[in-house]
C-alpha cells in the first residue's frame, strides 16, 4: 500500500505553493514538478468539495483544464497518477524509479477500482491525521483547490514558458465539446409537429380569403373596426368555454376543440350560400373565422410547449413555423388556382378535410411517449372545473413574466390591425368581385408563404441560437414600424403589399418560434389555462381596442383621417410594442436562469 505520509506532505506543499507568487512559482515548479509528476495524456483527476459522507470525492474525465496554476495540479494528481498508471492509458513516468515501480505493483487492474482506492487513500490519510498536516488537507479539500488534470502539470504552465508546441508534441489536447442530439422519439414526434403545422395553416389559408371575399364584398372596408371588434367578443367567449375544460385530460381536451372546430366549418360550408347573400351572415362568418384560426394556431403551439422543453425548442419550432409557411403557399394556392372552377363555398369542404387530418396526426403524436426534457418536472394538480377568466386573470397579474407576455401579445394584435386595415382599403379599390379578391388575396398569400417558408427555414433556428429569443422579438415591431413609415409616405397598393410582407415575414416565422419558445419555461396546468387566455381573449381584446381605435381615426363621425395618417398615428404603437419584446426577452432569459438552478 502507497503510504500516506507523502500524500499529506505533497498536499500540504500544494497549499503552501498557493501562496507563492506566479513568479516563484516559475522557479520552484521546475524543481519540484519532474519529481513527483506522472503524465497520464488524456485523462483529468478531479477532487470536488466534500461528499455528503465527509470524504473527498475523484473522478476521471475526458477533458483537460489547462487554466489552473501546473504545480498545485501536478502536486496534487501525482500519487493518483501513480495508482492509475497500469489501468488506465500508457503513461510516462517522470519519478524515480522506485516509486513508480512501487505504484506499478500497487495499481488496481480496473478503473474503477483505480479510483476506489485512491479514493480510500484520501480518507483514510483525512481520518488518521488529526494534527499536523491534516487541518493541511481539509482546507485544501473545503476550498475544491483539487481541479486540475495530470496533463496540466507538463502541458498547462510549461506551455506558457516554452510555448504552444509543447502540448502538441505531449499528444494532450482538449476535447470537443459535446454535441446536443434529439432525445429517442423526439425526431418523429417534431416530425408529426410539421405536418400537423402544415395542415392546420393550410386550410386557415383556404378560410381566410373565402372570409374576405365575403366580407368586402358584402360591407366594404369601413365595416372592419366593428368587425375586430365583434370578434374580441366572440374569440373572448370561445376562450372562456375553453377555459372551463382546461383541466381535462390533454387528449379530451385537445382532440374535442379539434373535433368541435372541423365540425364547424362542414357547417359553414353547407352555410356558405346564405353568408355569400346575407350580409349579416357574411359579418357572422367573418367572426367565427378569426375565432378558427387563432383556436386552431393556438393549439397547435399549446401542444408544441407542452412536448418540447429545452434545446430542443431551438431545434424544432423554427422548422415549425417553416412548415406553417409551407402550409400557407399550399392553401393558397389551391384557392387561388380552384375558386374561380369550384367556388367559394366548395372550398370550406375542401378546409374541413384538410383540418380533420390533424386528428389523425394527433392521435399518432400521443402515442409517442413523452420526451425525458418535457416530462423531468410533474405537473401541478389542475384545478377542479377549470379555471375561470378572472383567476387565470389574477395569475397573470401577479406573474411580471406573463404580464409581460400579455402586453407583448396584446400589441401582436393590435399594430398588424392597423396594417391590414390599410391593405384591405387598398384592395377593396382595385378588387371589386368574390372571385378576384379572393384570388389577390390568395396570390398575396403565395409570396408571403414563399418567403415564410424561407426565411422559416434558413433564419430561425439561427436567430434562435445565436440572437436569443429576446433579440429576435425584435424583429417584428422593428419591421413594423418601417412598414408604417412607408405607407405614410406613399399609401399605395403595391407599398401597402410591400409592408405587409416585411411586416408579416417575421411575425410568421422568427417572431413566432421566439414568442412560443417563451411559453416552455411554464409548468403544463398554467400553460393549458394562460397560454389560451392570452392567446384567444387578449389577443382579440387587442384587436376590439384596434377596432375602436380605427373608428375614431377613420370614421366620419370622428378624426375621419385618409389612409397615411392611420399609418403615422401606428408608428407610437410600433415603439411600445419594441419595448415590450425587451421587456419579455429580460423576464424570459431570468426564468431561464431561475429553471437551470432549481433543477
Amino acid at each position: 500500500m502507497i503510504s500516506t505520509r507523502p500524500l499529506a506532505a505533497l498536499l500540504a506543499l500544494a497549499v503552501v505553493l498557493q501562496s507563492v507568487p506566479a513568479a516563484a512559482q516559475r522557479v520552484v515548479a521546475p524543481v519540484v514538478a519532474p519529481r513527483v509528476v506522472v503524465v497520464v495524456p488524456g485523462l483529468s483527476l478531479r477532487a470536488p468539495l466534500s461528499s455528503p459522507a465527509g470524504l473527498p470525492s475523484l473522478s476521471v474525465l475526458p477533458t483537460v483544464s489547462p487554466s489552473l496554476p501546473a504545480v498545485r495540479a501536478a502536486v496534487v494528481a501525482a500519487p493518483a497518477a501513480a495508482v492509475a498508471v497500469s489501468a488506465a492509458v500508457p503513461a510516462v513516468a517522470l519519478a524515480k524509479p522506485a516509486v513508480a515501480a512501487k505504484a506499478q505493483a500497487a495499481a488496481p487492474q480496473t478503473s474503477a477500482d483505480t479510483l476506489r482506492a485512491v479514493t480510500a487513500q484520501l480518507a483514510e490519510t483525512k481520518r488518521s491525521n488529526s494534527s499536523g498536516t491534516a487541518p493541511l488537507l481539509n482546507r485544501f479539500f473545503d476550498a475544491g483547490a483539487v481541479r486540475g488534470s495530470v496533463a496540466d502539470a507538463v502541458t498547462g504552465r510549461a506551455a506558457a514558458w516554452f510555448g504552444p508546441g509543447l502540448q502538441a508534441r505531449s499528444g494532450v489536447t482538449d476535447a470537443p465539446a459535446a454535441k446536443a442530439v434529439p432525445v429517442p422519439g423526439e425526431r418523429k414526434l417534431a416530425m408529426l409537429g410539421m405536418l400537423w403545422s402544415f395542415l392546420a395553416i393550410s386550410s386557415m389559408y383556404i378560410v381566410m380569403p373565402v372570409r374576405s371575399a365575403f366580407l368586402l364584398t358584402q360591407h366594404g372596408p369601413d365595416v372592419l373596426p366593428w368587425v375586430f371588434m365583434a370578434s374580441a367578443a366572440f374569440t373572448g367567449a370561445a376562450a372562456w368555454v375553453y377555459g372551463r375544460f382546461s383541466d381535462r385530460p390533454r387528449a379530451q381536451l385537445i382532440g374535442g376543440t379539434l373535433a368541435v372546430l372541423a365540425t364547424g366549418l362542414v357547417g359553414w360550408w353547407a352555410a356558405a350560400p346564405l353568408a355569400m347573400a346575407s350580409a349579416p351572415t357574411a359579418f357572422a362568418f367573418s367572426m367565427w373565422t378569426d375565432a378558427f384560426t387563432i383556436m386552431s394556431a393556438t393549439l397547435f403551439w399549446t401542444y408544441a410547449a407542452d412536448r418540447f422543453k429545452g434545446e430542443s425548442v431551438k431545434r424544432w419550432f423554427g422548422f415549425f413555423a417553416a412548415a406553417g409557411a409551407l402550409g400557407s403557399i399550399v392553401g393558397s394556392g389551391l384557392t387561388r388556382y380552384m375558386v374561380a372552377a369550384l367556388g367559394a363555398p366548395a372550398m370550406l369542404l375542401i378546409a374541413a378535410v384538410v383540418f380533420a387530418a390533424i386528428g389523425l396526426v394527433f392521435w399518432a403524436m400521443e402515442r409517442i411517449p413523452e420526451l425525458a426534457a418535457a416530462s423531468a418536472k410533474p405537473a401541478p394538480p389542475a384545478t377542479e372545473g377549470g379555471a375561470g377568466a378572472w383567476a387565470t386573470a389574477k395569475t397573470i397579474a401577479a406573474s411580471p413574466y406573463l404580464l409581460a407576455l400579455a402586453v407583448l401579445v396584446f400589441l401582436e394584435r393590435l399594430v398588424p390591425d392597423f396594417m391590414q386595415y390599410l391593405f384591405n382599403l387598398q384592395a377593396q379599390q382595385v378588387y371589386t368581385t368574390k372571385e378576384s379578391m379572393a384570388a389577390f388575396m390568395a396570390g398575396f398569400g403565395i409570396i408571403a408563404g414563399v418567403l415564410s417558408l424561407v426565411a422559416g427555414a434558413a433564419l430561425t433556428r439561427w436567430m434562435l441560437t445565436r440572437l436569443g429569443v429576446g433579440k429576435t422579438l425584435l424583429s417584428a415591431p422593428l419591421m413594423s414600424i418601417l412598414g408604417f413609415a412607408a405607407m405614410g409616405v406613399a399609401p399605395t397598393l403595391p407599398v401597402t403589399v410591400g409592408a405587409n410582407l416585411a411586416e408579416g415575414l417575421p411575425r410568421y416565422t422568427v417572431f413566432k418560434a421566439a414568442k412560443e419558445a417563451t411559453y416552455t419555461t411554464a409548468d403544463k396546468d398554467v400553460l393549458y389555462r394562460v397560454k389560451a387566455y392570452i392567446e384567444m381573449f387578449v389577443y382579440r381584446f387587442a384587436r376590439g381596442i384596434a377596432g375602436l381605435l380605427l373608428l375614431f381615426l377613420t370614421g366620419p363621425a370622428f378624426l375621419a383621417w385618409g389612409p397615411a395618417a392611420v399609418a403615422w398615428a401606428a408608428v407610437p404603437f410600433g415603439l411600445v410594442w419594441v419595448w415590450a419584446a425587451w421587456r419579455v426577452g429580460r423576464e424570459y432569459r431570468k426564468a431561464e436562469a431561475a429553471k437551470e438552478r432549481t433543477e
